[in-house]
C-alpha cells in the first residue's frame, strides 16, 4: 500500500513540476513579447521624433494672413513643400450653394534650418481675377473676406532622408517615389510671387528631446 501511494506522489510531484515549468515558459515569452513591442514602439518614436516637431499654421489678424510652415527641431528639413487653398468669392454666383471658389497655392519651400519657420504674407498670393466653369462662363473673383485660406498638407524629408506628409493633423510616411505627388484637388490653380521670408521658431526642441 505504501509503495502505491509513494508511486501516486511521485507522479503527482511529476505532474506539479511540469505545470510549474509550463507557467514560468509562459511568462518568460510574455515578458520577451512585450519588450519586443516596446522595443518596436521606441524605434517608432524615435524615427517620427523629428517630423513631429514640423507642423503649419495660418495665422490671421482682421483682413490680413500669413502661413507658417515651422521646423521647431535641431536638424534642418529638406525638399519642404506645401499646399495652401484660399477661397475666392464668386460675384454673382451660379448658385448660393456654391459662393466660393477653391484656389490652391504651392509653396516650394525647399530646405527648412533648424529651429526656423518660413512665412507667407497674403499679398503673395496671386489673387485669381476670374474663373471659368464647365459651362463656359466666366465669373469675377476676390479673395473672401469671411472664409480664411487653409493649409491642405505638407511634405518633407527628415535629416535620415526619410519623407513624410503631415495632413488633417496627421502625420503619415511617405517612400521617395510618391513623396513628390500633391495631394488631390478638383478647384483652380494659384501663383505665388516670391519665396517665404525666414524666421526663427519661438521655441526649439533640443537633441536630447529626441
Amino acid at each position: 500500500m505504501s509503495a502505491v501511494i509513494v508511486g501516486v506522489g511521485g507522479l503527482l510531484l511529476t505532474g506539479a513540476a511540469t505545470s510549474f515549468n509550463g507557467v514560468a515558459t509562459y511568462f518568460q515569452w510574455q515578458v520577451s513579447a512585450d519588450q519586443l513591442s516596446q522595443s518596436k514602439e521606441d524605434s517608432e518614436r524615435r524615427e517620427r521624433a523629428q517630423a513631429m516637431l514640423v507642423s503649419y499654421w495660418v495665422a490671421v489678424q482682421g483682413d490680413k494672413w500669413r502661413v507658417h510652415v515651422m521646423n521647431r527641431s535641431p536638424d534642418p528639413v529638406t525638399n519642404v513643400a506645401a499646399w495652401v487653398v484660399v477661397p475666392h468669392a464668386i460675384q454673382d454666383p451660379p448658385t448660393k450653394i456654391q459662393p466660393l471658389a477653391e484656389v490652391r497655392y504651392t509653396l516650394a519651400i525647399g530646405d527648412l534650418a533648424p529651429c526656423s519657420e518660413a512665412v507667407y504674407d497674403k499679398k503673395q498670393f496671386k489673387q485669381v481675377a476670374s474663373v471659368t466653369g464647365s459651362n463656359g462662363r466666366r465669373w469675377e473673383t476676390a479673395f473672401s473676406s469671411e472664409v480664411r485660406p487653409r493649409v491642405q498638407a505638407a511634405h518633407f524629408y527628415d535629416r535620415d532622408g526619410k519623407g513624410w506628409n503631415r495632413r488633417h493633423n496627421k502625420l503619415n510616411r511617405l517612400d521617395v517615389k510618391t513623396i513628390r505627388d500633391i495631394p488631390r484637388f478638383d478647384g483652380w490653380q494659384g501663383d505665388i510671387s516670391g519665396g517665404p521670408a525666414a524666421k526663427r521658431a519661438a521655441t526649439c526642441a533640443t537633441p536630447a528631446q529626441y
